[in-house]
C-alpha cells in the first residue's frame, strides 16, 4: 500500500486515502489517529454489536445495567408493557438507583426525567404532593362555585368582584381571566411593573409571595425560588418554585396521585436486579 501524502491517511477497509480529519483519534496508534475511517469504524463497532450482543443497545444494556435484551423483555412483560410508575404510557426508559445500583423497572419518558427532576427523592415527591393537594383545596371547584377566590398577596379569601378581570388572558388560556391579586392589594402596590404578563404578578407582589416562602422553593423548601407555578385549568398563582421541582412536577402533569405512584415507586422494592459494578 502506498502511504499517503503528508494530512492524509489510507482506511484499510475500504482503501480510500482520506485527509486525518476522517479518522477519530486513537490515543494508542504511534500517529494518534484510529486505523479505520469514522464511517469504517462505526460499521464496525454496529457489527460487533450485532455479533456479541444482537444489537447496539443490547451492548449499552449490558454495558449500563448487567442486563440482557431478554431481561428487559421479561420485567416489561411483567409491567403489563406499561410504565411501572403512572400504568399509562408504554414501558422504554430504565429505571436503577444510581446509589444502590439495582434496576428498579422500566418508565415511560416523562415520569423516567420527572423521578431525575426530584432527584430521586422519595420525600420531596411527597413534598409536591401536599403542596398540590393544598393548592386544589384553595382553587376548588367548591370556592369558586361560591363566587370567592383566595389572594395570592394577602392569602385571605375574597369574592369575585374584588379582583380584576385580564379579558384577553380569559379568551387566550380558557381561565376566568381574574388577576391572581385582589384590587385592594394591586393598589396597595402602586400599580409595580409587571415582570409575568401570562400571571399579572408585579415586582412588589412577587416580593410578598417571595417573602412569605422565606424566598426558596414553595416545595422542596432548599433551593431558591425562581419561577412562578399555576394551576394551568383555574389559572390561579400557586407560588414561586425552583426549576427542578417546577419542571418535576409538570413532567407529573401536576398530577398529586401521579407523584404520590412515583413516592412510592421509589419507597418500593419495585425489580432490584442487582447491577454487578
Amino acid at each position: 500500500m502506498r502511504p499517503a501524502s503528508p494530512g492524509f491517511k489510507v482506511c484499510p477497509d475500504c482503501g480510500e486515502t482520506k485527509a486525518v480529519s476522517s479518522f477519530a483519534a486513537g490515543k494508542t496508534r504511534s500517529d494518534g489517529l484510529h486505523t479505520y475511517c469514522r464511517p469504517c469504524n462505526n460499521a464496525r463497532g454496529y457489527a460487533s454489536d450485532q455479533r456479541l450482543h444482537g444489537s447496539t443497545r443490547g451492548r449499552a444494556l449490558r454495558s449500563r445495567y448487567r442486563m440482557s435484551e431478554q431481561d428487559l423483555a421479561a420485567m416489561v412483560a411483567r409491567q403489563g408493557g406499561l410504565c411501572a410508575i403512572c400504568r399509562e404510557r408504554p414501558a422504554v426508559h430504565v429505571d436503577h438507583d444510581h446509589r444502590a445500583g439495582w434496576v428498579r423497572g422500566v418508565l415511560c419518558f416523562t415520569c423516567n426525567v420527572g423521578l431525575g427532576n426530584f432527584g430521586d427523592d422519595e420525600a420531596r415527591l411527597r413534598l409536591a404532593v401536599r403542596y398540590l393537594r393544598r393548592h386544589r383545596h384553595q382553587s376548588s371547584p367548591s370556592l369558586a362555585a361560591q363566587g370567592f377566590q383566595v389572594c395570592v398577596s394577602c392569602a385571605k379569601r375574597r369574592p369575585f368582584a374584588d379582583f380584576a378581570v385580564r379579558r384577553s388572558e380569559r379568551l387566550e388560556d380558557g381561565s376566568d381571566g381574574r388577576q391572581p391579586c385582589c384590587a385592594t392589594c394591586d393598589e396597595a402596590d402602586g400599580g409595580g411593573r409587571d415582570i409575568a404578563n401570562r400571571h399579572g404578578l408585579t415586582v412588589s407582589q412577587v416580593g410578598a409571595l417571595l417573602a412569605s416562602q422565606g424566598g426558596v422553593c414553595a416545595v422542596c423548601r432548599i433551593r431558591p425560588a425562581e419561577h412562578v407555578d399555576h394551576d394551568h385549568a383555574s389559572g390561579r398563582i400557586r407560588g414561586i418554585l425552583c426549576f427542578t421541582c417546577n419542571t418535576g412536577m409538570g413532567n407529573f402533569g401536576d398530577d398529586p396521585n401521579r407523584l404520590l405512584l412515583a413516592a412510592n415507586y421509589l419507597k418500593g422494592d419495585a425489580c432490584r436486579i442487582q447491577l454487578v459494578v
